[in-house]
């Protein structure tokens, strides 16, 4: 007869080696224990049982504590055990456990007897039968099992479950996408119409109709294909990004993969609506920003956000700031260590904690090279898309209550909007005052910037 070996069997018949992936859900810790006793496993059904539960088998729903240990060895402990024989102890003369798999009680002892264990004279779970497999566990507990190995089989299993559920809910979200990005399009274009018809804007913006016209030509021209659902294995720019809009391609790209690095372990943020659609109009606004040559004067947003810049260039602004510099030499991140005394007052009068600007403190980057949390169009994508958050469309002006949600990021579904915005705010020591950052973000609107094109400086790729 010619037998083949798979890799697993290979490595475990000539190279010795052990594999603790073949169990469910083996006990590292509780089989680890055993090691220390004379005897690891007893030479009765109890701790066979429990020691086969330990390992991860499914032996039934009997027993004290439903979980199969009752006592008595029947047929569904039998194949466990026999799974267990041929996955740790499969040498060429066990080639039968594995070409025929033993099911029940009695098919367990004919085959233990044809290898000359003495299991006794009759079928069935005797002491004798008993001792052999009490010494053939025991011999594995204590020249075969390893808790580190265990432990990493574990997490290596772990690891495996999560990918398969990832690329499934994947899936899923791209499907999504593409059946509903249309639909979410057009009532972000809905929005942009009502933001450039609206009195308010025309107020704030002054008498600009033509500036207007063409923010409303450019939503109208922007079409569903022009926005690509993919998975980040199809476009490495995806990488630790929601989405991006290329201005070179005129296209926003939406990232259907589930991210282990962003958000709850093995989310996927695009897979909740609201989320998907904060996310749309984020890009949809740099689209916008780029086509109009920005939507509001530089000066404009200096006014709220002093190290506001344009461009990919180094933000030396920011590099020195005070607050930036402490944070990157200093012990911790204290407030009243880094911020100036009178700004953790002011914040107090709005029941502003230090603790929460130390978490806003503790998450700004300290980047020297390209700026991203001061970048302006980046800023004018996060202040569009917590209106939305808040008020359903693009027009309103944020209130006190909502400026202190963003500071403390209780905004579902645009975390990382409030989180960017207030980063570039913490960088400068949340300098200006509260109020005077609230009502400037209040002031701003459309703004003709010809003269401020930043030629060379323009952004290529804007990351969400």
């Amino acid at each position: 007869m010619k037998i083949i070996l798979t890799e697993e069997q290979f490595k475990r018949v000539i190279l010795k080696e052990e594999n603790t992936s073949f169990y469910s859900d083996p006990d590292c810790r509780k089989l680890n224990k055993r090691k220390n006793n004379s005897i690891p496993v007893k030479a009765n059904a109890y701790d066979i049982q429990r020691f086969l539960k330990e390992l991860g088998y499914d032996i039934g729903t009997t027993g004290e504590n439903k979980d199969g240990v009752d006592g008595d060895f029947r047929d569904k402990s039998a194949k466990a055990f026999a799974s267990f024989y041929e996955k740790m102890n499969f040498s060429i003369k066990d080639f039968n456990f594995y070409i025929s798999p033993i099911n029940t009680l009695d098919g367990l002892y004919k085959q233990l007897k044809s290898y000359k264990y003495n299991v006794g004279d009759q079928t069935g779970f005797g002491p004798k039968m008993a001792k052999v497999l009490s010494e053939i566990s025991s011999r594995y507990i204590k020249k075969t099992f390893n808790k580190e190995n265990c432990l990493m089989a574990n997490m290596e299993k772990e690891y495996e479950k999560e990918v398969v559920k990832a690329e499934k809910t994947s899936k899923k979200t791209l499907e999504w996408c593409k059946k509903n990005k249309s639909r979410v399009l057009q009532e972000i274009k809905l929005l942009w119409h009502d933001w450039a018809n609206s009195n308010i804007t025309k107020i704030k913006s002054g008498i600009r109709g033509h500036i207007l016209s063409t923010v409303k030509y450019y939503v109208n021209v922007f079409n569903a294909d022009n926005i690509k659902c993919r998975l980040e294995k199809e476009d490495s720019e995806l990488k630790g990004a929601h989405a991006y809009y290329s201005e070179g391609e005129g296209k926003i790209v939406i990232n259907c993969s589930t991210q282990f690095g962003i958000g709850p372990k093995g989310s996927n943020p695009m897979s909740d609506p609201e989320a998907f659609k904060n996310t749309l109009l984020h890009e949809f606004t740099h689209y916008i920003d780029h086509k109009v040559d920005y939507i509001n004067f530089l000066d404009v947003w200096k006014d709220v956000l002093p190290l506001a810049q344009r461009g990919y260039r180094p933000n030396l602004d920011r590099m020195l700031s005070p607050t930036v510099n402490k944070l990157k030499y200093g012990d911790g991140v204290y407030a009243d260590k880094i911020l100036n005394p009178n700004v953790i007052e002011d914040f107090k009068n709005y029941d502003i904690s230090e603790r929460d600007l130390e978490r806003v403190l503790s998450n700004v980057k300290i980047q020297g090279g390209t700026d991203y949390d001061c970048r302006q169009t980046e800023k004018e994508a996060n202040l569009k898309t917590l209106k939305l958050h808040f008020c359903n469309n693009l027009t309103c002006n944020l209130t006190i209550d909502q400026l202190k949600k963003i500071i403390r990021n209780e905004v579902k579904g645009a975390e990382s909007n409030s989180g960017f915005l207030m980063h570039c705010w913490a960088s400068n020591g949340f300098q200006p005052s509260f109020k005077q950052f609230l009502n400037g973000l209040n002031a701003l609107a459309l703004t003709d910037d010809k003269e401020n094109n930043m030629g060379n400086d323009i952004e290529i790729d804007n990351l969400a």
